[in-house]
């Protein structure tokens, strides 16, 4: 009956060491989650305070041709795709999802503001951020 008794005994012993090695490394896993937000949203708050680029407008007619919108904007989202290329060492620590998030959200900033600077009509269009050329990485 002893030898039963002590079994059970070193069982429970190792069943509560166990949880309590689970239940540290729980705690460190959450405190590693909140630290990676809070990183997360620095980086993410200092992207989104820099200055956009200034809004050139550009002449609106060209060897007697005028220029519309169309023709205007792919001036203006290649000026931006300059300036993002300039910037994006300052998101290279979030997470892929997190940082196309965050450059789309510039991304409508300037195009705000280049509406904006013509008296364009506010668009719903989405332009797509523009992933890193793997090749010049």
């Amino acid at each position: 009956m002893r030898f039963g008794w002590g079994r059970t005994s070193k069982s429970c012993e190792a069943f509560t060491q166990g949880r309590t090695r689970v239940s540290v490394q729980q705690a460190v896993m959450v405190s590693a989650a909140h630290t990676r937000l809070a990183q997360d949203t620095k980086v993410t708050a200092r992207y989104e305070a820099l200055t956009l680029p200034a809004v050139q407008v550009y002449p609106s007619e060209v060897d007697g041709r005028a220029l519309v919108q169309q023709d205007l904007w792919p001036l203006h989202l290649q000026d931006f795709y300059v300036w993002q290329r300039a910037q994006e060492h300052l998101l290279s620590e979030l997470p892929r999802t997190k940082r196309t998030v965050v450059e789309q959200r510039v991304l409508e900033r300037y195009q705000a503001a280049v509406y904006q600077a013509y008296g364009w009509e506010p668009s719903t269009t989405r332009y797509a951020v523009l992933a890193p050329d793997p090749d010049q990485a």
